[in-house]
C-alpha cells in the first residue's frame, strides 16, 4: 500500500547557476560524494545534478506529514541499479524514519529533457494479511442459502443527540455493511423524523429524551428489555456529554449482559467512573482514542502516546476487557491476545473515522464473533478500507462515509 508521495521538478539552469555562484560548497550541502562523481563523469551533469536533486526533493515531499520542511538532504543518496533503475538510499534521520513507518520499498522515477529535471518518490509499505480464523470466516463467508436476516445477528445501537445524527447513521450503516443480519438504532423520539430519512434500512427506535433532546435516564427500561432480543450492543457515538444521558449511560454499561462495543460519549461516561469497568456482565470492547485514553487514566495524551504498548495492556488486563487504542497502527489488547494493527493511513483523520469502526465492531460481536477477534478484525477492516479508498479519493477529500462505501472491496479482499 501507498504510505507516502512526493514528485518534484526543477529547471537545469538553476542548478548550473547555483553551482556557479556558490562554488563547490553548494553541491556538498546537497549531494554525497559519489553523486557529484558520478554526475561530472557524464557529458551533462547538471542534468544529472538536477534529476537526483527533484529525487531528494519528491522523497522529502513523500515523507512530509511525519518529517516537516526541515531535511539534509545529504541523508538521502540517489544512485542506479546494475540495470540503470534508479535508487534511494537513506542515512541519519530519514533512516529512523523509513523504519520507524515500517516501509518495504521507495520507488522512484527521474526524467529531464535539455530545460527540465523532474522526479517522483512513492513510499510503500507491504501488507501484512491478518490471520482470521476458521470459525470467523464460517461466520462472515459461509452463509447458507436457507438463511434469513435473522441467521446474523442484530445489533442494538444507541446513539444520536442533536446536532450528532450523523455519527449514529455512520455506525448503523457501517455495521449494516460488515454483514449484520438487522440493525436497530435507538435515539431520542425528536430524532426520529431525521433518522427515517437518513437511513432507509436501518429499524429505528424512538427513545424517552430530556430536556435538551438528548437521552434520557426514563428510556433505560424500554432498552433493557428490548436488548433482550439482539445479539449485540453498541453505545456511545454522538450521545453528548449531557447529565442525565451520561448517568444511563453507566447504567447501561453496568447492567446490560451483552456484548458490548463502548466509544465516544460512552467512553467520556465512564471518565472519573472507570471503577464500573469491574461491574459490567458481559463482554466488552472499548475503543478510545489517544485523548479519551489520556482522561480515564488521568495522564496527557502526549504520555498516552509515549507508552500506548505499555498502557493497553495494563488496562486491558486490569479491567478484564478488550482494549482498542486508537491511532497510527491501532492497538488491540485482551489478557495475552496482543494486535499491532498495519492497515489505515493519515487520510482517515477525520470525523466520523471512529464511528465507522464502532459500526464495524459491533457487527462482528452480533454475528456471533468473540470479541478480541471482533476487535482485532474490525481495526484491520477499518484500515484496509481507508487504504482502498484513498486511492480514488486522495488523502486531502477521504471522508468517513467514503470508509463505509469501501467495506464490500475491502471484505472482497480478505475472504
Amino acid at each position: 500500500m501507498i504510505k507516502g508521495s512526493g514528485i518534484d521538478i526543477i529547471e537545469i539552469k538553476q542548478m548550473r547557476e547555483a553551482h556557479k555562484k556558490w562554488g563547490n560548497n553548494f553541491l556538498k550541502k546537497i549531494f554525497t560524494p559519489k553523486e557529484i562523481s558520478y554526475s561530472f563523469k557524464k557529458r551533462f551533469p547538471y542534468q544529472h545534478l538536477a534529476g537526483r536533486f527533484a529525487a531528494k526533493e519528491a522523497t522529502v515531499k513523500a515523507f512530509s506529514n511525519g518529517w516537516g520542511n526541515a531535511a539534509n538532504l545529504n541523508s538521502i543518496e540517489v544512485s542506479n541499479d546494475k540495470d540503470g533503475k534508479p535508487r534511494i538510499e537513506l542515512k541519519g534521520n530519514f533512516k529512523k524514519l523509513y523504519e520507524r513507518r515500517k516501509l518495504s520499498e521507495i520507488v522512484i522515477s527521474m526524467s529531464h529533457s535539455k530545460n527540465f529535471a523532474v522526479a517522483s518518490c512513492i513510499l510503500v509499505k507491504k501488507y501484512i494479511m491478518i490471520n482470521i480464523s476458521l470459525s470467523t470466516r464460517n461466520i462472515l463467508f459461509n452463509r447458507p442459502q436457507n438463511s434469513h436476516k435473522g441467521s446474523f445477528g442484530h445489533l442494538f445501537v444507541v446513539a444520536g443527540s442533536p446536532g450528532m445524527t450523523g455519527a449514529a447513521a455512520l455506525t448503523c450503516m457501517a455495521a449494516l455493511r460488515s454483514g449484520c443480519g438487522v440493525v436497530t438504532l435507538g435515539t431520542p423520539k425528536s430524532l426520529l423524523e431525521i433518522m427515517e430519512v437518513k437511513l432507509t434500512e436501518i429499524i429505528k427506535k424512538p427513545l424517552i429524551e430530556t430536556k435538551d433532546e438528548t437521552l434520557s435516564l426514563r428510556s433505560f427500561l424500554d432498552i433493557k428489555n428490548f436488548s433482550k432480543s439482539c445479539s449485540a450492543f453498541a453505545i456511545g457515538p454522538g450521545l453528548s456529554r449531557q447529565k442525565e444521558t451520561q448517568r444511563l449511560i453507566r447504567k447501561i454499561i453496568t447492567e446490560l449482559n451483552i456484548p458490548m462495543v463502548i466509544d465516544a460519549d460512552a467512553i467520556n461516561a465512564i471518565d472519573g467512573h472507570v471503577s464500573i469497568l469491574k461491574k459490567v456482565q458481559g463482554p466488552i470492547v472499548l475503543t478510545p482514542h489517544p485523548a479519551e485514553m489520556g482522561r480515564l487514566i488521568k495522564k496527557k495524551t502526549s504520555l498516552v502516546q509515549k507508552n500506548r504498548t505499555n498502557l493497553t495492556k495494563s488496562f486491558a488486563n486490569n479491567y478484564n476487557l478488550t482494549l482498542v487504542l486508537k491511532g497510527y497502527e491501532t492497538l488491540v489488547c485482551k489478557k495475552k491476545n496482543f494486535y499491532v494493527n498495519n492497515t489505515g493511513n493519515s487520510g482517515m483523520a477525520s470525523a466520523g473515522a471512529g464511528d465507522v469502526l464502532t459500526g464495524i465492531i459491533g457487527s462482528f460481536l452480533a454475528q456471533g464473533i468473540k470479541e478480541f477477534e471482533a476487535a482485532k478484525l474490525g481495526a484491520y477492516v477499518h484500515g484496509l478500507t481507508g487504504d482502498l479508498a484513498i486511492k480514488d479519493k486522495g488523502q486531502l477529500s477521504l471522508i468517513a462515509g467514503d470508509l463505509i462505501d469501501y467495506l464490500p472491496i475491502a471484505f472482497r479482499k480478505i475472504k
